[in-house]
């Protein structure tokens, strides 16, 4: 990854629109750059596995083994300059998560995460420590992603019970994806996002221990609402929500 942080930090620093992907998000130079570089390097060493982007979609390939990337989600989050935003990758073997990693480059952090095998931040094993079941939950910092995907899939009331004291809004996007799985935010709720966003993040959460759920509140094809965290957060905010756990939200509609 030593070569997409080059590309990304020099891009954050300057980035300038190229255009629109196809989920309609802000995009930069960089997003495409980092992209076909993963894909280049990738395609070198696994010619037969297939890859999801988020730039330039799918290849065609009939392989079992799907990469997903996320070149550099979070520069649209934030005004320029801020370091903020981070690579997002994954693997899938059969339609199932396997290997996440998500590296934020100006901040030198990189999280890895194979099923089974755990997690680790810098190569540092990472253990997401619960918070003890009690009263004491609803006092942990919860990070909420943008209302206005909130508002366009009419969970307004939603957002809003979620943002009553002592409850303000978190950092959101990969930035406040990686506060999550350190721990630092108990839990985050972010509705509206793509394959490429929650692969990566669902492996590492999960092999990190935490809880990774998928609401059955998205209206959309494609669109995923998810809230993750330590166990006892999110199962607090779940309730907060009135929502349950979608048994069928880990079967992607890719």
């Amino acid at each position: 990854m030593h070569a997409t942080r080059f590309v990304a930090m020099d891009a954050v620093r300057s980035a300038q629109a190229h255009g629109f992907p196809p989920d309609r998000h802000h995009a930069t130079d960089v997003d495409f750059q980092v992209e076909q570089m993963i894909r280049s390097r990738l395609r070198a060493a696994l010619p037969e596995h297939r890859i999801l982007g988020r730039q330039q979609l799918r290849g065609t390939s009939g392989s079992e083994y799907e990469w997903i990337v996320d070149p550099l989600n979070g520069a649209d989050a934030a005004p320029p300059g801020l370091p903020l935003a981070g690579v997002s990758l994954a693997l899938r073997y059969r339609g199932e998560p396997v290997l996440g990693l998500i590296d934020l480059p100006t901040l030198d952090r990189c999280y890895v995460a194979a099923r089974g095998r755990g997690a680790t931040c810098n190569s540092e094993p990472l253990s997401l420590a619960d918070t003890v079941d009690g009263p004491q939950v609803a006092e942990e910092i919860v990070a909420v992603g943008g209302r206005e995907w909130f508002v366009r899939l009419s969970e307004t009331e939603a957002f809003d019970r979620l943002m009553r004291p002592p409850h303000p809004p978190g950092p959101c996007d990969r930035f406040g994806h990686a506060l999550v799985i350190e721990g630092s935010v108990a839990a985050m709720v972010d509705y509206g996002l793509r394959i490429w966003d929650v692969v990566a993040m669902q492996v590492i959460v999960r092999e990190a221990g935490g809880r990774y759920e998928w609401l059955g509140t998205s209206r959309e094809p494609e669109v995923y609402d998810v809230v993750f965290g330590k166990p006892n957060v999110v199962d607090w905010v779940m309730k907060r929500l009135k929502v349950s756990a979608n048994p069928t939200g880990s079967r992607w509609s890719h």
